[in-house]
């Protein structure tokens, strides 16, 4: 299972997702950040039609995007199965 999260530098809600997956992920999860500021961040975004981060995808499928909350968190935890 491979998870992405699209984030940018600025954004404060990116760095509280990304400390959540960092630390609830197993070990055998590969885990993969893209800056959307970046090129390819640009040509992820567009790929996957991602309007707003952070962004979580799992094995390619958009998941959540604009998570703001720890309910909006739990859910696509739950999703991922962890």
């Amino acid at each position: 299972m491979i998870v992405e999260m699209v984030y940018q530098p600025s954004c404060g809600a990116c760095a509280l997702v990304r400390e959540v997956l960092l630390t609830r992920l197993p070990a055998h999860i590969h885990f993969r950040e893209i800056n959307a500021e970046s090129p390819e961040g640009e040509s992820f975004i567009e790929r996957y039609g991602i309007v707003s981060t952070p962004a979580v995808l799992v094995d390619g499928k958009l998941l959540a995007e604009g998570i703001t909350g720890r309910k909006e968190m739990e859910r696509v935890l739950e999703l991922i199965g962890v």
